[in-house]
C-alpha cells in the first residue's frame, strides 16, 4: 500500500499517466526487471527487457551491458522472445521501416527539442544557446540545426554510454543491482529527447539505492564513533 501511495506522488509517473503515455507501462516493466534481478531471476529480467525494447529500442543498451557483464541467463531471456518479436515485426512492417528508425534517431539527435520538459543534454544546450521559445509547445516543429548543440549531444551520449557500460564493478563476483540501475539511468539520459515522464523509470531505482545509502550512512557513523 505504501509503495502504491509513493508511486502516486512521483511526478514523472503521474505525468505520463496524465498524457496517456505508453511510458507508464515501460516504468512498470523496469520495476519488474529490477525486482527480477534482486530475486536473482536473470532470465525473467531478460524477458521483461525484451518487451521494453519492442516499445523503446534505445534501452537495448541495457542488453549490451548484460553481454559485457557476461550475464548469459539475462541475454538468453532477452534473445528468445526478441527473436519471435523480430520475425513478427519484419513480416508486418518490412526491413526498410526498421533500418529507417536509425535515420530517425540520427535526425532527432541533430535537431532536438527546446521545450522545457525535454530534460536531456540536447534540450539543455538548446536552451543555453537561446535557440527558440522553451516555454510554449510547438507541434511538429524541431529546432534548426546547430553544430554546437549537435556536437554536445553526441559527446554526452557517448560519455553516458561509456559510463554505464564501464561503471565500477560491484564487490564480489555477482553483478549488483546498483550496476543495473546505473545502466538504466545512462540509457535513459543518453537519448537526445528525454521528456519529464521518461524519468518514471527512476522510482524503482531509488528503491534499489535507498538501502545502499542507509548502509553507507550507518558505516560512516560507526567510523565517526
Amino acid at each position: 500500500i505504501l509503495a502504491f501511495a509513493i508511486t502516486l506522488t512521483f511526478y514523472p509517473v503521474v505525468r505520463g499517466y496524465y498524457l496517456g503515455q505508453i511510458q507508464v507501462w515501460i516504468d512498470l516493466l523496469i520495476a519488474l526487471v529490477v525486482w527480477s534481478w534482486l530475486e536473482n531471476r536473470r532470465t525473467t529480467a531478460g524477458v521483461f527487457i525484451s518487451i521494453i525494447c519492442v516499445i523503446k529500442p534505445t534501452l537495448a543498451l541495457v542488453v549490451v551491458w548484460g553481454a559485457f557483464r557476461r550475464q548469459w541467463d539475462f541475454i538468453k531471456g532477452f534473445a528468445i522472445p526478441m527473436s519471435g518479436f523480430a520475425v513478427v515485426s519484419l513480416a508486418a512492417f518490412g526491413w526498410e521501416n526498421h533500418t529507417n528508425y536509425l535515420s530517425v534517431l540520427s535526425y532527432i539527435s541533430q535537431q532536438g527539442e527546446i521545450f522545457h520538459p525535454n530534460q536531456s543534454m540536447n534540450g539543455l544546450l538548446h536552451r543555453l544557446m537561446g535557440n527558440g521559445n522553451s516555454i510554449e509547445w510547438e507541434r511538429n516543429v524541431l529546432m534548426a540545426y546547430n553544430p554546437w548543440v549537435h556536437g554536445g549531444t553526441v559527446v554526452s551520449t557517448v560519455a553516458l554510454m561509456f559510463a554505464g557500460l564501464f561503471a565500477p564493478r560491484s564487490i564480489g563476483r555477482s553483478t549488483g543491482p546498483i550496476e543495473l540501475a546505473i545502466i538504466i539511468v545512462c540509457a535513459t539520459l543518453a537519448s537526445p529527447t528525454v521528456w519529464t515522464h521518461h524519468y518514471g523509470v527512476m522510482l524503482p531505482l531509488f528503491a534499489v539505492a535507498l538501502p545502499c545509502v542507509l548502509s553507507l550512512e550507518e558505516s560512516a557513523r560507526k567510523r565517526c564513533l
